[in-house]
């Protein structure tokens, strides 16, 4: 990777920030499950970033 394309990418703290704001929120995934954001045992989930965005829960991820 050259440096301007390195120079592209933004830390994982901004991306941390931008799922912050989803606390609280409850969601069905593209799997069926439900997530609710920063909630103790809450499913983990899985983003898919192919042509079309996909997001799992773990268990159907993995």
């Amino acid at each position: 990777m050259t440096k301007i394309q390195s120079q592209q990418y933004q830390p994982v703290d901004k991306l941390i920030k931008q799922l912050s704001r989803l606390a609280g929120q409850k969601f069905i995934l593209s799997c069926g499950h439900h997530v609710t954001f920063n909630q103790y045992l809450a499913n983990d989930i899985v983003i898919y970033n192919d042509k079309d965005l996909r997001v799992v829960c773990l268990d159907c991820g993995s």
